[in-house]
């Protein structure tokens, strides 16, 4: 038997786990899946395509009502994960970002490393005054959506625009696709060209050793989001 599945990137790792796992004690069972991001995972399902998809974001009623009525549909969670904002700058071991600061970079209202915003949170930090080179997702993606509604949680100026959604018209910043995609891509940019990255998550910035922002939450404390907070997160 083989069963094909397609869609977030974001637990593709787990997944490839998995499924490995399961095959080598289950030889009659192979099941293959391609990391494409929420957005397609969704639209390959109800396409026929695929025999099940994985997204980030919720499946909405309209998507829900394009399935195939005999065939249906069952939503099962299936994992959770933190989303972070990493950066690379060789010379700054600790960085963090208020939400004034953050929802600025990704408007496009923060420019330099060294802007009053990100100083302010960063007292003694030798800031580099090199511009800041902003990496988002290309492609229709989970990840996004929940980061974006996030932003448009904390700023009435980004809820205006570009707003919560899977694919939004990002006022700033070069386009990779995947999760992957995006962490390789500010892996591979070296200072003074540093680029944060909104969705590059905590396993895919941990796997290749990028430097993950401390946020500065609603009563000022800086957190910085490792596996036992997203753990503890969940659980709440």
């Amino acid at each position: 038997m083989k069963l094909q599945g397609a869609g977030a990137s974001f637990p593709a790792p787990l997944y490839s786990k998995w499924f490995k796992s399961y095959s080598e004690s289950h030889p009659n069972v192979q099941i293959d899946y391609q990391s494409v991001g929420s957005g397609t995972g969704i639209k390959s399902f109800i396409d026929k395509t695929v025999d099940f998809g994985a997204s980030d974001a919720a499946t909405t009623p309209d998507e829900i009502s394009r399935v195939d009525p005999a065939l249906g549909v069952q939503l099962l969670p299936m994992t959770a994960g933190a989303i972070v904002i990493t950066y690379n700058l060789p010379d700054v071991r600790e960085l963090k970002l208020s939400r004034k600061a953050y929802s600025g970079i990704f408007l496009g209202s923060v420019k330099k490393w060294n802007d009053p915003l990100i100083a302010k949170t960063n007292p003694g930090v030798k800031l580099p005054a090199s511009p800041i080179n902003v990496v988002v997702r290309a492609d229709s993606s989970g990840t996004t959506f929940v980061f974006s509604q996030h932003l448009s949680a904390i700023s009435p100026e980004f809820a205006k625009g570009p707003g919560a959604s899977k694919m939004p018209n990002w006022p700033v910043g070069t386009r990779s696709k995947g999760n992957e995609g995006v962490t390789a891509s500010v892996k591979t940019n070296t200072f003074p060209e540093a680029r944060p990255s909104d969705v590059s998550v905590l396993m895919y910035a941990a796997l290749v050793l990028l430097g993950i922002t401390l946020l500065v939450n609603v009563v000022g404390a800086a957190i910085l989001e490792k596996t036992s907070a997203g753990l503890e997160g969940g659980k709440a």
